[in-house]
């Protein structure tokens, strides 16, 4: 599952603001994009998908789409 780098700061930023933080969107997205790249290109172990992964992009995906579309791969993988 992924989400682009806005989607996933604007959620962040929102789920922050509720728990009282005040974080500005464009810090959370910062401070994310950072930890992508830190992420993706450390020597152990690197965050990167595996050759045959299945992407499911949920960025305009409410989590009850995303639900829905995860079934869908799902079911379509088991009947092949």
């Amino acid at each position: 599952m992924t989400a682009s780098p806005e989607a996933r700061a604007k959620r962040r930023t929102l789920e922050l603001h509720a728990k009282g933080n005040p974080i500005t969107y464009e810090q959370v997205l910062a401070e994310m994009l950072e930890r992508d790249e830190n992420d993706s290109t450390r020597k152990t172990a690197p965050a990167i998908p595996a050759a045959d992964a299945v992407f499911l992009d949920n960025s305009d995906l409410t989590a009850e789409e995303t639900v829905v579309a995860a079934i869908a791969i799902i079911r379509e993988k088991i009947t092949v």
